[in-house]
């Protein structure tokens, strides 16, 4: 190669690593989405449960007696004991907090053993992914609403010694009775499977997230959510 040829070919060399370096690509140039998407909405992601029968059925089918030493989980606060109005369609509201998952006597319910009654599997998946199914869903007040149990009844009883401190004294707490579920009701009934008395329907409607420090009923972390917009707890 003469003199000459050398000389061009070594300015196109240069011309085309200045070229090259001058259009280095750099992080800016890349993006992590193709650049015909619109980034406009949060990603989703969509669930598909099964909405059958079996999600309708006993809760805790497994444990046919109650075991007053283990916390059941569910729509009711184990940490408190329950009083039942009749206003409203019927719902159960928080009284005070139940040593031992003891109500100190009257015409009260323990909420651990109300767990146990009255949750049945569709309850344990709403609460764990919405904190349960809204009765009423205002600013100030939230009350969860057992599933209804159409095709699936069932009967739970419990015959120990404490049943007096989990069920209001002296009206339900003969151990021949029994606790049937069936729609969004519970019915205490005899042994024949009678109601035991015009009294003793009670819809499985329970007030949650109540904040009362009064009366020691402060809503856990784990389960409600704070809004300081509205200075209010809610189910989570």
């Amino acid at each position: 190669m003469n003199l000459f040829a050398r000389i061009i070919a070594t300015s196109l060399l240069v011309l085309l690593l200045t070229v090259a370096m001058s259009s280095a690509a750099t992080m800016s140039d890349y993006s992590a989405t193709p650049p015909v998407i619109a980034d406009s909405s949060e990603p989703n992601v969509l669930i598909l449960l099964s909405n059958d029968w079996t999600g309708f059925t006993q809760g805790y089918v497994n444990e046919p007696s109650y075991n007053n030493g283990k916390e059941y989980w569910g729509y009711f606060d184990s940490r408190y004991y329950y009083a039942y109005s009749s206003g409203g369609g019927g719902y159960f509201s928080p009284v005070g907090l139940a040593p031992s998952h003891y109500h100190p006597g009257g015409d009260f319910w323990s909420g651990n053993f109300l767990n146990w009654v009255t949750m049945s599997n569709a309850d344990f998946l709403r609460k764990a992914l919405t904190g349960g199914r809204r009765n009423v869903d205002s600013i100030t007040s939230s009350r969860l609403e057992r599933g209804a149990i159409l095709s699936r009844p069932w009967d739970s009883k419990y015959t120990g010694a404490d049943l007096n401190r989990l069920v209001p004294t002296g009206t339900y707490d003969d151990p021949t009775y029994q606790f049937h579920n069936s729609g969004i009701t519970m019915e205490v009934q005899n042994s024949s499977g009678n109601a035991v008395s015009s009294q003793s329907t009670f819809t499985v409607v329970v007030e949650a997230c109540v904040d009362d420090p009064g009366n020691n009923l402060v809503p856990d972390s784990t389960q409600c959510t704070y809004y300081p917009q509205t200075g209010n707890y809610k189910p989570q």
